[in-house]
């Protein structure tokens, strides 16, 4: 029964607006970032900031916001995630208590819309006087734990990324900053609880005295090597290792368990999915990391994107 009018809106898109501003138009990364995901999403709406553009937002009204509401916010469409010292009975009592009058709605059917084939690599770059570190990042396509048509792909990505970053011991960081000299920062990300494809990147700053060129072609070669080689078992079991002493210390949390499991709900997960994941990630071969490293670093489906200082005047 919440009466939403212009008085309350119109100030609040200045708040959005003032906020895509400081985190956005006055951030080279993020304005990087942007265009970045545009070059990834040729079609997805992931390809959109979450956000929005200045010219829409300027644009959106209170009735934009009411009709958006009336929409989705309905207990149909919802999680509730409680966590702590709680018993199930009363939180039962109180969620009954207090949503159970709310009606279930229709909600409109969300469409995924599929990103089409990319047949070529993209390339992306932004100087500016206000960038104080450079770097360059390597983004490929890669399938979430829902999209992964082979079994265990997502969860091999997974360790492949914590064989790759895990830690100053784990492969980009001992190479390119500690062996070599030649990064500040270097390592990979990998997101799989993205609803539709995600992705899979490399990334590496580097340090004073050394080209963004020079930067880059280590970082290629690292890659290169990988596709030729892959990991080792020792990488492999290592890496294990640190995800189920991660998972150990997720539990110290009274939020990081609740909020694992809703994003990963709503991600299209289910809880025997969650639940099952340590075995999953214990029964991950090497050939299966390997066969996930050929699958996904393929030159067409990546966007290269750096960053560089724009020398002041």
């Amino acid at each position: 029964n919440l009466v939403i009018t212009d008085d309350d809106v119109i100030p609040e898109r200045d708040v959005i607006l003032e906020e895509r501003r400081s985190r956005v138009d006055n951030d080279p990364g993020s304005q990087l970032g942007e265009m970045r995901n545009a070059a990834l999403y040729i079609h997805h709406p992931y390809g959109t900031p979450v956000i929005g553009w200045e010219h829409e937002i300027v644009q959106l009204t209170t009735q934009d916001a009411i009709e958006f509401y009336d929409d989705w916010y309905a207990p149909n469409n919802a999680l509730l995630i409680v966590t702590g010292d709680v018993e199930v009975e009363e939180v039962k009592r109180l969620a009954e208590t207090y949503y159970g009058p709310i009606e279930a709605r229709d909600v409109p059917p969300r469409a995924r819309t599929e990103e089409p084939p990319h047949r070529a690599d993209a390339r992306v770059e932004r100087s500016d006087p206000l960038v104080r570190q450079e770097s360059v990042s390597i983004t490929y396509h890669a399938p979430s734990f829902r999209t992964a048509e082979v079994e265990g792909r997502a969860d091999a990505l997974q360790l492949l990324d914590q064989a790759l970053s895990g830690g100053a011991t784990s492969r980009l960081y001992r190479k390119l900053v500690v062996e070599e000299g030649l990064a500040v920062s270097a390592g990979s990300r990998y997101g799989g609880d993205d609803y539709d494809s995600s992705t899979f990147s490399f990334y590496i700053s580097p340090r004073e005295g050394v080209s963004l060129e020079d930067a880059e072609a280590a970082l290629r070669r690292e890659i290169e090597a990988l596709i030729a080689s892959g990991i080792t078992q020792e990488e492999l079991e290592q890496a294990k290792r640190s995800l189920r002493g991660s998972a150990v210390y997720a539990r110290d949390s009274i939020s990081a368990p609740g909020r694992i499991i809703g994003m990963a709900l709503m991600a299209g997960m289910t809880l025997e999915y969650i639940e099952a994941w340590p075995e999953r990630v214990e029964a991950v071969t090497l050939d299966e990391v390997n066969a996930a490293v050929e699958a996904v670093l393929e030159d067409a489906h990546s966007v290269t994107s750096v960053l560089k200082q724009e020398p002041t005047s």
